[in-house]
C-alpha cells in the first residue's frame, strides 16, 4: 500500500471516528451524564482542529473507563458502544500507520 492510499485510510478513519464521536454526543441519554458531554464535546473541538488521534483515542478511553468505574449510573450506551467500536478499529488506524513507518516511507518522504 503506498503513502496516499494510506494517507486516504488515516483520513477516512478519523472522519469515520468524529462521525461516531457526532452521533454520541447528540444521542438524548447524553442530557443525563453532562459530565460526559462535557468530554465529548472537547473531543469533537480536538479532533476538528487537530486530526490528532494518537493523543485524543488514549484520553478519550481513560476518560470513558474512569467515568464509568466512578459513576456507572445512566452511563449513555452509546458512548460504551463508541468505546468498543473504537477501541477495536483504533487498532487498524495503528497497524495502518505502522505499516507505513516499517515500510520506510515515513523517513523517505522527510
Amino acid at each position: 500500500m503506498n503513502k496516499q492510499v494510506k494517507n486516504k485510510v488515516l483520513e477516512a478513519f478519523i472522519d469515520e471516528f468524529l462521525i461516531q464521536l457526532k452521533e454520541v454526543a447528540r444521542d438524548p441519554a447524553m442530557k443525563k451524564r453532562p459530565d460526559l458531554q462535557v468530554i465529548v464535546d472537547q473531543d469533537i473541538k480536538i479532533l476538528e482542529q487537530t486530526d490528532n488521534l494518537d493523543k485524543l483515542a488514549p484520553k478519550l478511553f481513560q476518560q470513558i473507563s474512569t467515568r464509568y468505574i466512578e459513576e456507572p449510573k445512566d452511563f449513555p450506551k452509546s458512548l460504551i458502544e463508541l468505546y468498543y467500536w473504537a477501541r477495536v478499529e483504533t487498532n487498524k488506524y495503528d497497524a495502518v500507520e505502522w505499516s507505513d513507518v516499517q515500510a520506510g516511507t515515513n523517513w523517505l518522504e522527510k
